[in-house]
């Protein structure tokens, strides 16, 4: 076999095995699809597919170093137990909105997060949970504090 087939089968075989891998990852990446309800206007209700940050290495990694993420997705940060939360944006190369939620599952803040930057933002008291989500949804929905979260 010459030396050309033979670098074009290694090639190959790379690239399948970098695919598979990929492919594989992002099936065991735990999802939950959420809802946050708008009490007036039940059309600017959102539903968003949020992958699971529930252990201390999933919250650490966070949404860092993704440069796309598709339309009305995210991450839920989940806590144990309610506590203040800081997220920043060091590594991440996409404006985010965060919402904050309490542990009687109501939005207690509302954030963003700049790209690359080191500014922290945290949550006004302990929190249950909090999302990252593509920038503007939460202006577009008009979400505001006290609107009720809800895990479908």
């Amino acid at each position: 076999m010459q030396l050309k087939n033979k670098i074009a089968i290694t090639i190959l075989g790379a690239i399948t095995l970098v695919c598979c891998e990929q492919l594989v990852i992002s099936k065991s990446i735990n999802h939950k699809i959420c809802e946050i309800f708008h009490p007036i206007n039940p059309k600017d209700s959102l539903k968003l597919k949020l992958e699971i940050a529930d252990t201390e290495s999933k919250k650490v990694k966070g949404l860092s170093y993704r440069s796309y993420m598709p339309n009305k997705s995210g991450m839920l940060f989940v806590f144990k137990d309610p506590k203040k939360c800081y997220l920043w944006g060091k590594n991440t190369f996409m404006k985010l909105d965060v919402i904050f939620i309490d542990s009687n599952h109501n939005v207690s803040g509302i954030s963003k997060i700049e790209p690359h930057n080191f500014k922290t933002t945290c949550s006004d008291g302990p929190v249950k949970f909090a999302i990252e989500m593509n920038h503007g949804l939460v202006a577009k929905h008009k979400i505001k504090v006290g609107h009720k979260f809800k895990i479908l």
